[in-house]
């Protein structure tokens, strides 16, 4: 065991920063925290962090820490779904908006289409096409 391993072992504070890390960590690439603590421990940086804010906090403090990441953690996951449901609402109403216009040159196109996706076009469907 290195010297940083051992500072990290002497400080409960930063072992609860780590764990809870690494488990908003997991959670966000949809792993499982077994799978996920040993890479993210072998992160050298996120060991020297942890200690970092740690130091001189009662553990009071950093439970508050903890808190107060997981409020911001879910906070920009719920934020990131909003995003993504906005961008797929406006690609639905552009396609919708798309549809229509073609229905508006040529009656059929989509809906037809719709109805016989199995189904080859007829020669007069490719002669439009062309």
């Amino acid at each position: 065991m290195d010297d940083l391993h051992a500072e990290v072992l002497a400080t409960p504070g930063a072992c609860l920063l780590l764990v809870a890390r690494a488990r908003l960590s997991a959670e966000k690439h949809g792993k499982p925290l077994d799978s996920m603590i040993n890479d993210y421990l072998s992160q050298t940086a996120k060991l020297r962090g942890a200690l970092y804010e740690a130091r001189g906090l009662s553990l009071r403090k950093v439970l508050d820490v903890i808190e107060d990441e997981r409020f911001d953690f879910y906070r920009a996951r719920q934020k990131e779904a909003e995003e993504k449901e906005a961008a797929a609402k406006t690609l639905r109403d552009f396609a919708r908006q798309v549809t229509h216009t073609a229905e508006g040159v040529l009656p059929g196109i989509y809906f037809d289409a719709m109805e016989n996706e199995d189904t080859p076009p007829a020669e007069s469907e490719m002669a439009v096409a062309a």
